[in-house]
This record gives C-alpha cells, structure tokens and sequence, in this order.
C-alpha cells in the first residue's frame, strides 16, 4: 500500500482586528490596540501593498491567489510580483500581524 500525503498550500491571513488608514495621505497599517503599540514598527503601506492587506483582511489566501488578485489589479512583470510579495509577506511575519 503506498501512501502519499498531499501537503495543502500555506495560507495567509492578517490577524483579527489590524486595518489600513489613510493617515496623513499616507496608508498605515494600525494595529487592534494602540496600547500595545510600537511605534517604531508602524508600517507605511504602498497603494499595492495596502491592497493586500486589505485582502487578507477579508480573506485566507495563498501566494498564488494573492499574486492572481495583484495581477488583475495592477500591470506589473510577474517575476517582480512575486519578488515583493514575497518581501511585503516576510515583513509582515517580523511585526507578527499574520494570523
């Protein structure tokens, strides 16, 4: 008998209770809780990375349905996509906002 296990794919998800602002024209990234608040570890979001966090928001998503989502809404190369997707998801496992 052989078995095969059948790995699901790695899905992302920002934790309850984060949203986008637009503060000052600019998109920050706010945390549930102000009094837990680092400062020093706000993050300024681009249109496009705001975009997906936004998505997260709402939804569970993997790499490539986030990648599928950005390439309907913006033209870009593809290998350029995932490079700062991949980039914008590290950074947001460091600040532990990834549910």
């Amino acid at each position: 008998m052989i078995c095969i296990d059948i790995m699901e794919e790695k899905r992302y998800h920002i934790k309850t209770g984060y949203s986008v602002e637009d503060v000052a024209g600019q998109n920050i990234l706010i945390a549930p809780s102000f009094e837990n608040v680092d400062y020093s570890k706000m993050l300024v979001l681009s249109e496009s990375a705001a975009f997906v966090v936004n998505l997260l928001i709402e939804h569970s998503l993997t790499f490539d349905e986030i990648i599928t989502a950005l390439n309907e809404e913006y033209e870009a190369e593809d290998n350029v996509v995932k490079a700062e997707l991949t980039e914008l998801l590290e950074r947001f496992t460091q600040y532990n906002v990834l549910a």
